[in-house]
């Protein structure tokens, strides 16, 4: 029957487009596992199985495993936390720079991510911590990049700090020419000595004597306190490529506390 015939196509077209998708996201994964991102582009169209894909791997890493140095020492590149916090400087610089290029400047690692949105910087933080974002929703890519173990939320508390310390820096501060800085090591009062003026000078007549002066003490107390305020900032921040939320609220939380 013609039905009976139209379902088995349609059942057998699907079925060939799932492997198809599973195809290109399979050679799409092993490039990126080993950066070779063209060449997996290069194979997906080509038709290449995944199994076939994997093999030209094997041989094009042998062949630049031939290729390594002439002294006999490979040097082998791992990842970790040195890989991990050269991604999160580079991401820092480009949004800093960004925001304000004439204080930030671009560093060369800086430029991969330079005119990048904040969605798109979350993608690649998102695939860099082992998560595939293909197909992903934009909303599911915002929230993966704000979850604790992305380098996300790492690296939007470095560009809310530099700039809140820029702008508490940038503010003059009245108390700073006449005041001495010191230290405090926990919340309990502290006294300190405050001197007072020095004793008006007299005139000494010839064979005269000098005579005693006193400068007179007084104690000052002090201790150190807590401010702060919690501003909320959602993912819509990251889908709405809104930088300013951190960068233009730490300037003002910087001024606030230059002023306080």
């Amino acid at each position: 029957p013609a039905g009976a015939d139209d379902a088995a196509t349609r059942t057998a077209v699907e079925t060939a487009q799932r492997a198809e998708r599973e195809r290109a996201a399979g050679i799409g994964d092993l490039a990126r596992t080993f950066e070779m991102r063209e060449l997996g582009d290069e194979h997906v169209r080509r038709g290449t199985s995944v199994e076939a894909f994997r093999g030209v791997l094997l041989e094009r890493l042998a062949a630049a495993s031939d290729r390594g140095p002439a002294n006999g020492n490979t040097r082998v590149e791992t990842g970790g936390q040195d890989e991990t916090q050269t991604r999160r400087d580079a991401i820092t610089n480009a949004l800093l720079h960004r925001h304000d290029p004439g204080r930030f400047a671009l560093t060369e690692p800086g430029r991969d991510y330079r005119g990048l949105t904040l969605l798109e910087i979350a993608r690649e933080v998102v695939e860099a911590s082992g998560t595939r974002t293909r197909g992903m929703a934009r909303d599911e890519i915002a929230r993966r990049s704000l979850h604790t173990t992305s380098d996300f939320p790492a690296i939007l508390g470095n560009v809310s700090e530099q700039t809140l310390r820029a702008a508490y820096e940038a503010l003059e501060s009245n108390w700073r020419p006449f005041c001495r800085q010191t230290n405090a090591t926990d919340f309990k009062d502290k006294t300190s000595v405050r001197m007072g003026e020095a004793p008006q000078l007299v005139k000494i007549n010839e064979a005269g004597e000098y005579t005693r002066g006193s400068i007179t003490e007084g104690k000052e107390k002090w201790k150190i306190a807590t401010y702060g305020k919690v501003v909320a900032i959602t993912r819509q921040v990251i889908i709405n490529d809104d930088l300013g939320a951190f960068t233009r609220i730490p300037q003002m939380f910087g001024v606030s506390v230059a002023t306080l």
